[in-house]
């Protein structure tokens, strides 16, 4: 007959714990290691892996966002993948490093491994340089599909949007004065107001008047 597996001579799984507080015994793949300071030396590693795994991440991100703008086949898409491949090696190794911290289950590596996540996160965003984008390939990515299709709703609408601003950007820009020229004289036609005691305009006259000829 075949052996009773519920026996307890015959368990599959057996019952391992340890304190989920201990700050001296750490377990590291299937060993635990009791020692105080390298127990707190692995939970200041947790916080620098995580911050690390960040930084990698962003910069991973912002990499394959930058390839997928280049064209395909481009020198520019295959430089940026070799920058891919690399951050994605390196985020990998962190991770696996990543999952045995956490396999330990201990309190303290584990808000280290937050704490190191967060700051990772608000060191990165704050002072990573901004996507380096090409608007022209957009403009010309549009006008292609314009052209390829001319009667479709939102080309139409479009053109509709850029004429109405031409127009208006051309209402408001000023139109410049044409300087005078070096034999000639600039006539100034704005209309000016006659101050208080000043004469006011007199005709032209190329004759003399009755009284003034007789006084000759």
């Amino acid at each position: 007959m075949p052996e009773d597996m519920t026996s307890g001579e015959h368990e599959f799984c057996t019952e391992f714990s340890h304190s989920f507080l201990d700050i001296e015994n750490v377990y590291i793949v299937g060993y635990q290691c009791s020692n105080t300071f390298l127990f707190w030396g692995v939970v200041l590693a947790s916080f620098v892996l995580v911050v690390i795994q960040v930084k990698v991440g962003v910069r991973d991100g912002q990499a394959s966002r930058m390839a997928l703008a280049t064209k395909k086949g481009s020198p520019e898409r295959k430089r940026l993948l070799r920058k891919i491949l690399m951050y994605t090696a390196i985020s990998s190794a962190l991770s696996i490093v990543h999952t045995v911290l956490v396999v330990g289950l201990n309190l303290y590596v584990l808000i280290a491994l937050t704490a190191g996540n967060i700051y990772g996160v608000y060191t990165s965003y704050r002072k990573q340089e901004a996507d380096h984008h090409v608007s022209t390939a957009d403009i010309c990515s549009w006008l292609a599909e314009a052209q390829a299709a001319p009667k479709d709703e939102k080309f139409v609408k479009l053109r509709e949007d850029l004429r109405l601003f031409l127009m208006l950007d051309a209402a408001r820009t000023p139109q410049p004065t044409l300087p005078a020229t070096a034999d000639g004289f600039e006539m100034d036609c704005a209309p000016r107001r006659r101050q208080a005691g000043q004469p006011g305009f007199q005709p032209y006259r190329d004759h003399l008047p009755a009284r003034a000829q007789w006084k000759l």
